[in-house]
C-alpha cells in the first residue's frame, strides 16, 4: 500500500468516495435509497479498479486485501475524529 508514494491507497479513497460505494460502505444518507448491492460486490469492483493486475491472478486476495484496507481506514478516521470532538482540553503549548 505504500508503494509510489501510498498511490495505491489513494486510488482507494477515491473509489470509496464514489456515491455507489459510499453508500455499501457507509449506509445511505437520510432520504437516500441503498444501492441494492452487496458489500462483497461493491470491495471486488474496488479491488479490480485499484489493483486491476492483482485482481486477475487472485481476485479473492485481493479483494480481502482491499476489504482490510477500507476497514483500517474506517477505523483510523474513527479515531481521529473521536479525537477532535474532545472538549475542555485546551491547547497544549509544547
Amino acid at each position: 500500500w505504500s508503494f509510489n508514494k501510498s498511490a495505491a491507497v489513494y486510488r482507494l479513497i477515491d473509489e470509496m468516495e464514489k456515491t455507489e460505494n459510499c453508500k455499501v460502505l457507509f449506509g445511505a444518507g437520510e432520504g437516500e435509497n441503498t444501492s441494492g448491492e452487496t458489500k462483497t460486490k461493491v470491495l471486488q469492483r474496488m479491488a479490480k479498479a485499484v489493483w486491476p493486475d492483482f485482481y486477475k491472478i487472485n481476485e479473492g486476495i485481493t479483494t480481502r486485501r482491499v476489504k482490510s484496507k477500507v476497514e483500517s481506514l474506517k477505523r483510523d478516521y474513527r479515531a481521529q475524529v473521536k479525537k477532535l470532538h474532545q472538549t475542555g482540553g485546551g491547547i497544549d503549548s509544547n
